[in-house]
């Protein structure tokens, strides 16, 4: 009976010491290079003219709901567009919580921000405090990463070049500006976060001197070396 119950015992304290192997194995594992930690491609934008490749687009008709904010009128059909036409009203001022939610856009914020087909507007010829800022990075694992921060950018053709990089909720830039030198063309952009933490956001700012649309594509936060 004793030595039955003796390698009961060892039998538990050896599946137990296997197990609690296996939890401090999984905790002691970093992600690798390259783990995605956040990904947006818009591809729920789908109205507005496309300005980048110079095409005529189309645009939903809105109406207000309670709250004073757009929907789309579903009774009419959409309508044609310019190139230079947006696709919305300012998602953040005019747009109504549902249609953000549509496309995806209730966790971001910002000043002027517009929908064109598969990518978004940020600021117009007049404003000067026009931004954009990420949802929190909320994939990123407690202790921090360093992480890289890639995107596709490009410019009114009379624009500032430059779109300026603040970074929100822990974690340091390696670029304080970012430059998109071709009007009117997409640039493969990207830059590093060092100390990036699960509340870290972006903030893409129009440059605030003059005239500093942009438009925005293909953002994703991955673990860097």
């Amino acid at each position: 009976m004793k030595k039955r119950v003796f390698l009961s015992l060892l039998a538990f304290t050896v599946i137990f010491a296997s197990c609690s192997k296996d939890e401090n194995d999984d905790r002691d594992v970093e992600d690798p290079v390259g783990t995605v930690y956040f990904e947006e491609r818009f591809d729920k934008m789908e109205w507005g003219g496309d300005y980048i490749a110079n095409e005529r687009g189309l645009r939903a008709v809105y109406i207000q709901n309670e709250d004073g904010k757009n929907i789309i009128d579903e009774s009419q059909p959409p309508v044609d567009c310019a190139p230079t036409t947006d696709g919305s009203g300012d998602f953040y001022y005019h747009m109504a919580d549902s249609y953000l939610i549509n496309r995806r856009m209730i966790d971001w914020d910002g000043d002027k921000v517009y929908e064109r087909p598969g990518y978004i507007k940020v600021g117009t010829g007049a404003s000067r405090n026009a931004y954009l800022v990420t949802p929190s990075f909320t994939e990123i694992p407690e202790e921090g990463a360093n992480v890289e921060v890639s995107f596709n950018l490009a410019r009114w053709t009379t624009a500032s070049p430059q779109v300026f990089i603040e970074i929100v909720g822990g974690g340091t830039a390696s670029v304080e500006y970012v430059e998109t030198p071709e009007p009117a063309a997409w640039e493969a952009i990207t830059f590093t976060i060092n100390g990036a933490t699960p509340e870290t956001k972006v903030r893409f700012v129009c440059d605030p001197r003059y005239d500093g649309r942009f438009f925005l594509d293909d953002v994703v936060v991955s673990k860097a070396e």
